[in-house]
């Protein structure tokens, strides 16, 4: 069985019709066998019709010598020798036709019993030359010489009633069987030829005349026999035949010899009956011979049917084993091309190649389920590789995008950490510039006498100190833009975190929509499994015809199993995906708020630096003024004490603003950090 299922299919549909076909081969052999033997037997029953023609020939002759025999004996062998002579002539050609017609194997062929009677048929024939030269010296009576003759007459019959077991079939057997009965009443009838000539010869005595009785009621009877067997055209030609008036003339004989025998009358001449005997007996030989002939012609008729069944028989089982060998390869290449063609399918769609055509899909049979399972994994390869297609174009996009936003991250951290640098040093300035003026305050509430001698040292103070206040308005005003320029890219960063939100959102929605292909993949795949499981168990059904089409449903079964495998493995890939982008949309969103909440403090140091702005033109307003009261120091000193003690006040504050924007710079500083490593 393995050997079968390592064959191709080809190979094994013409395995599965040798067997078959050995079939076919072997009745038709014996079919044949068994015609040959029909044609040899028809051929064996015409040369066995042709003997039996010699055959009663030579009864026929042997008839007449037996009755010209009785005449010659009956008259004390002074008469009818001549006759006799020229009889025992004709007997001897009609012998000699018989020996030359007899079978050369002396019948083997037809079986022991034909062989028995038919050495006993020689046997007699050969012994009339002994019973001639008996008759010729009288050593036989009458009784004898017709017993003799009979006997030998009988064994000829005999042989004939043998050829009634050869024939073939049963016409020709009742056509043998009724020249058989023909011939016994023809037998009967020259009996009665001889028994008649010897009572009219001499007299009728008891034997004689129940002999006689007998025989012509043995006639009547074979008469009424052959009748009913032989064929209605052979019956019509006998009982026309039999209408002849010597056969009315030979009853008119017939009632002379019981007339003779019961009331001693005169009866006829003893050659006159055997002349009115001999010609009724030569139109029974003229039905005989039509007998014959009839059956030889139905011998050659049934030969000639025989021979051709046989020719019809032979050119039978060469046409049938033409069909059958054509409808094989007609069958093996319609099951094989569609198959050769799926398989050269698969393999290069196993290659990746997915530009295949099948042909078949509209097809009902299994060639037509398998070239449309085949489509269905051809379709799944196809939306694999757009799959795969569409996920490399994603990773493509998020590399971009991470770059991008690497990008601008990097970016956004030098302008960021540059402003807070910025940030930093002006805080760190005008600290130094508050403690300044803070001290320089203290110096002039102490030091308020002597003001008047360092008036001119404290204008070049207040110059100085206004001139700080300058630039540090300048700075704060680069401070205010540059947090301004921070909360413009922190908007932008919430701009583009949403934006980066809905295209992730939208990478969701695609993982979604891909575990919905993904899914109908599986349901396909499971489809097409329970497809390959039905055609197995519709290959099963079929038996040993099916197991090719059950190997090739397993196979398909087998990759369905490998997709449905693959399509889980795919399904568990888009979750992780849909996973990882809920959790980067979840990041993001995060982002966005973390970003809002600088944008939030970016608006807190820019309303501070408004407010240090402010507080740094009054500074320098105050500054001026100082200035301006510096040149009249001396009318003024209260004033200047005044006002010391006032910028020593707004020193502090100042102080103290600068301290608040240092640390509002630290904190931003670090949540930018926390954004940047987040």
């Amino acid at each position: 069985m393995r050997f079968l299922q390592n064959l191709r299919i080809g190979r094994q549909i013409g395995a599965a019709f040798l067997l078959p076909v050995f079939g076919l081969l072997a009745f038709s052999g014996y079919v044949i066998i068994q015609r040959w033997m029909v044609v040899s037997d028809t051929s064996g029953l015409i040369r066995m019709t042709s003997l039996a023609a010699s055959i009663s020939t030579t009864v026929h002759e042997l008839q007449k010598e037996r009755g010209a025999s009785s005449l010659y004996v009956a008259s004390g062998r002074k008469q009818f020798a001549d006759k006799v002579a020229s009889q025992r002539k004709l007997s001897d050609e009609a012998a000699v036709r018989l020996e030359g017609d007899a079978p050369a194997d002396d019948g083997q062929s037809q079986g022991p019993a034909f062989v028995a009677s038919m050495a006993k048929a020689k046997t007699a024939l050969a012994g009339r030359a002994k019973l001639r030269a008996d008759i010729d010296t009288g050593a036989v009576d009458r009784n004898t010489l017709f017993q003799s003759y009979t006997a030998m007459i009988k064994a000829q019959l005999d042989l004939v009633g043998q050829m009634t077991h050869i024939p073939p079939d049963k016409n020709t057997a009742e056509a043998v069987g009724a020249y058989l009965v023909f011939m016994e009443s023809k037998e009967r009838a020259g009996q009665e030829r001889a028994t008649g000539a010897a009572g009219f010869a001499g007299s009728f005595d008891g034997v004689i005349y129940r002999r006689l009785v007998s025989l012509i009621a043995d006639q009547e009877m074979l008469f009424t026999q052959f009748s009913r067997t032989a064929t209605p055209e052979l019956a019509a030609f006998f009982l026309d035949t039999m209408k002849d008036p010597v056969v009315a003339e030979v009853n008119t004989m017939r009632e002379a010899a019981h007339a003779k025998a019961l009331a001693g009358g005169e009866g006829v001449p003893a050659p006159k009956w055997f002349e009115a005997t001999t010609k009724r007996i030569d139109l029974m030989k003229t039905v005989e011979d039509r007998i014959a002939t009839e059956l030889i012609t139905g011998a050659q008729r049934v030969s000639d049917t025989a021979r051709l069944l046989l020719l019809l028989q032979i050119v039978s089982v060469v046409v049938g084993l033409g069909v059958t060998f054509v409808a094989v390869v007609v069958v093996t290449r319609g099951i094989t091309a569609p198959i050769d063609s799926l398989t050269e399918a698969m393999s290069r769609l196993a290659s990746g190649d997915t530009g295949i055509h099948l042909d078949g899909l509209d097809l009902r049979s299994e060639q037509g389920e398998m070239a449309r399972a085949v489509e269905v994994f051809r379709n799944n390869r196809i939306a694999a590789d757009h799959l795969a297609s569409v996920q490399a174009m994603e990773q493509q996009a998020k590399e971009c995008r991470r770059q991008n936003i690497e990008r601008l991250t990097g970016a956004f951290r030098h302008e960021v950490s540059d402003a807070l640098d910025a940030v930093d040093a002006a805080s760190r300035q005008m600290g130094e510039t508050a403690h300044t003026l803070e001290g320089t305050a203290v110096n002039m509430t102490r030091h308020t006498t002597a003001v008047s001698a360092a008036a001119e040292q404290a204008n070049t103070n207040v110059q100085t100190v206004a001139d700080a206040a300058e630039e540090l308005a300048t700075s704060i005003t680069e401070i205010s833009r540059q947090v301004a320029t921070s909360a413009a890219v922190s908007q932008e960063a919430v701009g583009e975190a949403e934006r980066t939100n809905a295209l992730v959102a939208g990478l969701s929605g695609a993982a979604r929509s891909i575990g919905e292909v993904v899914t109908m993949i599986g349901d396909i795949a499971g489809q097409t499994n329970l497809l390959a499981l039905n055609a197995t168990i519709e290959a099963a059904r079929a038996g040993e015809a099916g197991k090719g089409f059950a190997v090739v449903a397993n196979e398909v079964k087998n990759l369905a199993t490998q997709t449905a495998k693959a399509t889980s493995q795919i399904t568990e890939q888009v979750g992780a995906v849909q996973s990882a982008t809920d959790q980067a949309v979840a990041a993001i969103q995060s982002i966005g708020r973390i970003i809002e909440r600088i944008n939030q403090v970016s608006a807190a140091i820019a309303a501070a630096v408004e407010e240090q702005d402010a507080t740094t033109r009054a500074i320098a307003r105050n500054v001026h003024e100082a200035a301006r009261g510096t040149r009249d120091v001396s009318q003024h000193v209260a004033d200047v004490t005044t006002e010391a003690t006032a910028t020593g006040e707004n020193a502090g504050l100042v102080l103290g603003a600068v301290q608040a924007l240092t640390r509002q710079s630290q904190s931003l500083n670090q949540s930018v950090q926390r954004f940047l490593a987040g």
